[in-house]
């Protein structure tokens, strides 16, 4: 609910568009284009398509008042180079994918300010988690002689050492 408040959400839109995906806190693409929108400097978005089907490409346009209008594009053969093509939901709504990254791209470049290194949930469950690294095997502690205790010389008690160190 911290981060949303930070962007200007509300606890309920907080909770209804923020997800921590892998470990980090990110909004649907329909909220980041909420929050951007809901900018007074945001002029305008402007989101199409070109080509079909191999050829299809998503554009998404920003215009930031007194700013130079940033132009992002996400296309299949960006999908297929990112590994993207055909997984999961990009092969079930491809164009809505492609979409999805051309606007979060356009976005973020426009109001990195804004949005502070927000990032887009439909982006990073692309993302493969990492896997925790694999527990080597600890080496034994090896003490030297002198500290190793001995059958002839039992361990002493902890107020003894106190004691001995006091004296």
């Amino acid at each position: 609910m911290q981060a949303g408040l930070e962007l200007g959400l509300t606890p309920i839109w907080s909770l209804t568009n923020i997800m921590v995906t892998n470990g980090r806190p990110s909004v649907w693409g329909d909220a980041l284009l909420g929050l951007v929108l809901a900018r007074p400097d945001c002029e305008d978005v402007i989101e199409t398509f070109e080509g079909e089907g191999e050829q299809l490409t998503a554009i998404c346009e920003i215009h930031r008042r007194g700013r130079q209008p940033i132009i992002r594009k996400f296309s299949v053969s960006d999908a297929k180079r990112a590994g993207l093509h055909g997984r999961n939901v990009h092969n079930a709504y491809p164009s809505r994918m492609l979409q999805m990254r051309a606007r979060s791209w356009a976005c973020r470049d426009a109001f990195a300010d804004a949005l502070r290194g927000l990032s887009v949930i439909e982006e990073l469950r692309d993302i493969e988690p990492r896997t925790a690294a694999t527990e080597r095997e600890k080496p034994a502690i090896v003490l030297p002689d002198e500290v190793k205790p001995t059958v002839e010389e039992p361990l002493k008690p902890l107020t003894e050492l106190v004691e001995a160190q006091l004296l």
